[in-house]
Protein backbone atom coordinates (compact mmCIF):
# COMPACT_ATOMS: atom_id res chain seq x y z
CA UNK A 1 0.00 0.00 0.00
CA UNK A 2 2.81 2.38 -0.88
CA UNK A 3 0.33 4.36 -2.95
CA UNK A 4 -1.79 5.07 0.13
CA UNK A 5 1.21 6.06 2.24
CA UNK A 6 2.30 8.43 -0.52
CA UNK A 7 -1.15 10.02 -0.60
CA UNK A 8 -1.30 10.24 3.20
CA UNK A 9 2.02 12.09 3.17
CA UNK A 10 0.73 14.47 0.51
CA UNK A 11 -2.40 15.20 2.54
CA UNK A 12 -0.32 15.77 5.68
CA UNK A 13 1.75 18.30 3.74
CA UNK A 14 -1.47 19.95 2.53
CA UNK A 15 -2.76 20.15 6.12
CA UNK A 16 0.47 21.83 7.22
CA UNK A 17 0.19 24.38 4.43
CA UNK A 18 -3.41 25.13 5.38
CA UNK A 19 -2.33 25.55 9.02
CA UNK A 20 0.34 28.01 7.90
CA UNK A 21 -2.29 29.98 6.00
CA UNK A 22 -4.26 30.29 9.23
CA UNK A 23 -1.33 32.28 10.62
CA UNK A 24 -1.06 34.46 7.51
CA UNK A 25 -2.30 37.98 7.00
CA UNK A 26 -5.69 38.71 5.46
CA UNK A 27 -4.16 39.50 2.06
CA UNK A 28 -2.37 36.16 2.01
CA UNK A 29 -5.50 34.28 3.04
CA UNK A 30 -7.42 35.90 0.18
CA UNK A 31 -5.16 33.96 -2.17
CA UNK A 32 -6.19 30.66 -0.53
CA UNK A 33 -7.95 29.31 -3.61
CA UNK A 34 -5.08 30.23 -5.91
CA UNK A 35 -2.64 28.52 -3.57
CA UNK A 36 -4.55 25.42 -2.43
CA UNK A 37 -6.55 24.44 -5.52
CA UNK A 38 -3.43 23.54 -7.57
CA UNK A 39 -2.23 21.38 -4.68
CA UNK A 40 -5.55 19.54 -4.58
CA UNK A 41 -5.42 19.10 -8.36
CA UNK A 42 -1.89 17.69 -8.05
CA UNK A 43 -3.04 15.12 -5.50
CA UNK A 44 -5.93 14.18 -7.81
CA UNK A 45 -3.48 13.78 -10.70
CA UNK A 46 -1.38 11.47 -8.53
CA UNK A 47 -4.46 9.43 -7.65
CA UNK A 48 -5.35 9.21 -11.34
CA UNK A 49 -1.84 7.90 -12.05
CA UNK A 50 -2.26 5.22 -9.38
CA UNK A 51 -5.69 4.23 -10.74
CA UNK A 52 -4.53 4.03 -14.34
CA UNK A 53 -4.43 0.47 -15.62
CA UNK A 54 -6.43 -0.94 -12.71
CA UNK A 55 -9.61 -2.92 -13.14
CA UNK A 56 -12.94 -1.59 -11.87
CA UNK A 57 -12.80 -3.46 -8.56
CA UNK A 58 -9.31 -2.15 -7.79
CA UNK A 59 -10.29 1.40 -8.72
CA UNK A 60 -13.37 1.20 -6.51
CA UNK A 61 -11.36 -0.12 -3.56
CA UNK A 62 -8.61 2.48 -3.99
CA UNK A 63 -11.12 5.32 -4.37
CA UNK A 64 -12.88 4.16 -1.20
CA UNK A 65 -9.57 4.11 0.70
CA UNK A 66 -8.79 7.64 -0.52
CA UNK A 67 -12.15 8.98 0.66
CA UNK A 68 -11.78 7.19 3.98
CA UNK A 69 -8.18 8.13 4.73
CA UNK A 70 -7.83 11.58 3.12
CA UNK A 71 -10.72 13.61 4.54
CA UNK A 72 -9.18 17.05 3.94
CA UNK A 73 -8.37 16.23 0.33
CA UNK A 74 -11.81 14.68 -0.22
CA UNK A 75 -13.54 17.74 1.22
CA UNK A 76 -11.49 20.22 -0.82
CA UNK A 77 -11.91 18.09 -3.93
CA UNK A 78 -15.69 18.37 -3.62
CA UNK A 79 -15.51 22.12 -2.96
CA UNK A 80 -13.41 22.68 -6.08
CA UNK A 81 -15.52 20.18 -8.06
CA UNK A 82 -12.47 18.23 -9.19
CA UNK A 83 -13.28 14.89 -10.80
CA UNK A 84 -11.14 12.03 -11.95
CA UNK A 85 -11.38 11.34 -15.68
CA UNK A 86 -10.69 7.67 -14.89
CA UNK A 87 -13.88 7.16 -12.87
CA UNK A 88 -16.15 8.93 -15.36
Amino acid sequence: MDWLNDLLNREEHLKKEIAELKKASASEVSAFDQYIKPKVEAIQATIDDYLCGRNEAERSYMTYKVHLNLPVFSHLRSIYDIHSPINN
